[in-house]
């Protein structure tokens, strides 16, 4: 579309930036115009400097196509009656609307920062964090009489230090004029009353914060298909606000933030110490399993001196007979290990299959891109000790006294690498993240295999001669 008057091209119809920052008064209506900042559906928002009060505004202006529709403009109208009763820390501020050179505009509080659908998805806490803010906005809301009907990430404004601030009051309704009708509202935040033709209640409102805080933890659209359970006791809180029957859900914002504030920031964001334990107990036979597999390996690949008749046929590489009738093999199937080894191995494969899918019905897993992994800075430090211990033995060996205790100190902080590597890998799985890019987890990692690999090979190098 493009401006009648100037001839620009308009990515809506609300009225043309370039003619309003060109042909307004420098003082139009009391504020100096200086740029577009937002565009809705309800029209165009400029920064602005209220020349009076010397301080930055927004200024809203009604698209002049829905000036023309009488319902549409009273809306508008309605959304500055509505914000001028709301006195609230968390709700946009209105200074002033009214009517000039045939334009409708709303003064409003500027929040400089963004809208919360730019920062998706959240930490847990944070989420935590903001939509118990957001309950607080709506709490004064209603208790103004009013409700908002459209709380979604797009109309939830965040300030550079973090402040929330609920805004676009454009539908709001007060709650005595509500009626049913054709249902308004962004699909997917609309409670299914409303969507039945019910009038909206605060308990509306409700439902989409609800719906809201399943999006700013997931950051996917609401109806997306194979929404991950939420951790902690979000997914219980959610599946309250969302409830179908009015009666189910919380009575009000004031108690979905109560809920809210039973959640602590370590249930949103780790696992419970119920779980933990579970957790360890499976990273406890993920390490069996790796050392059996370790171990299995070493048995077989290590050259070895056998009795006559000790080794099956087809078992053996590298088969050779001594002088003295016994046999020589350079690797060997060691049958028993293996066996054992990969039987350990299938137990752990079980353990961390029905872990995750405990967690996913409970609702621990959630994606956090972003933070310290769990155990990796564990694994990096259990890894370093391995590595140091690994080269004390190197250095000592020659003088003899501390060299038969450092290996054995030394095998069991490779079983502690192995352990905590094993509790950071079930943490990412959690987490949805990927542990190949967590540096202190992979260093960790391989600081701790290069003494048994080493030390194997060396041995391998000594004896592969008889």
């Amino acid at each position: 579309m493009s401006c009648v008057r100037c001839g620009s091209q308009l990515r809506g119809d609300g009225p043309c930036p370039r003619c309003l920052l060109t042909h307004a008064s420098p003082t139009f209506a009391g504020l100096e115009l200086l740029e577009p900042i937002g565009e809705g559906g309800m029209g165009t928002v400029f920064k602005a400097r209220h020349v009076k009060l010397d301080r930055f505004v927004a200024v809203k202006f009604l698209s002049r196509a829905l000036g023309d529709v009488p319902e549409l403009k009273e809306r508008f109208t309605l959304e500055a009656r509505a914000l001028a009763k709301v006195k609230h820390p968390n709700v946009v501020q209105v200074f002033d609307a009214g009517e000039e050179d045939g334009e409708t505009w709303l003064v409003m509080e500027l929040v400089e920062g963004g809208t919360l659908a730019s920062r998706l998805p959240l930490e847990p806490r944070d989420a935590v964090r903001v939509t118990s803010a957001v309950c607080r906005a709506l709490q004064a809301v209603h208790e103004a009489g009013l409700v908002h009907r459209d709380v979604k990430p797009e109309n939830v404004l965040v300030t550079s230090s973090g402040e929330v601030k609920l805004s676009d009051f454009g539908i709001v309704r007060e709650t005595a004029a509500t009626r049913a009708g054709a249902p308004v509202g962004t699909p997917g935040f609309v409670a299914p009353e409303v969507l039945a033709g019910h009038p909206a209640t605060p308990s509306a409102d409700v439902f989409a914060l609800g719906v809201m805080l399943r999006q700013l933890v997931t950051g996917r659209a609401p109806g997306s298909a194979d929404e991950p359970a939420l951790p902690g006791g979000l997914d219980a809180i959610v599946r309250r606000a969302t409830a179908p029957i009015l009666e189910a859900r919380f009575e009000s914002a004031r108690e979905f933030e109560s809920a809210l504030s039973q959640v602590t920031l370590e249930e949103a964001g780790a696992l419970p110490a119920d779980e933990q334990l579970w957790s360890r107990a499976v990273a406890v036979s993920m390490t069996v399993a790796f050392a059996a597999l370790a171990w299995a390996g070493i048995a077989s690949l290590t050259p070895r001196v056998h009795a006559a008749g000790d080794v099956p046929p087809l078992v053996a590489l590298g088969t050779r007979a001594l002088s003295d009738g016994r046999l020589y093999t350079v690797a060997r199937f060691e049958t028993g290990w293996i066996l054992a080894a990969a039987a350990l191995f299938g137990v752990a494969l079980a353990a961390v299959g029905a872990l995750r899918q405990h967690w996913r019905r409970v609702g621990l897993t959630t994606a956090r891109p972003s933070g310290s992994l769990p155990f990796a800075r564990a694994t990096f430090f259990a890894g370093a000790l391995a590595l140091s211990l690994y080269l004390a033995r190197l250095a000592f060996a020659p003088h003899g006294s501390l060299s038969p205790y450092i290996p054995l100190a030394g095998g069991t902080v490779v079983l502690a690498v192995m352990y905590f590597g094993s509790l950071a890998r079930l943490e990412a799985w959690r987490l949805g993240r990927s542990i190949l890019r967590e540096p202190e987890w992979v260093l960790g990692v391989i600081a701790g295999a290069v003494p048994p690999v080493v030390d194997g090979l060396r041995q391998m190098v000594e004896r592969a001669v008889p």
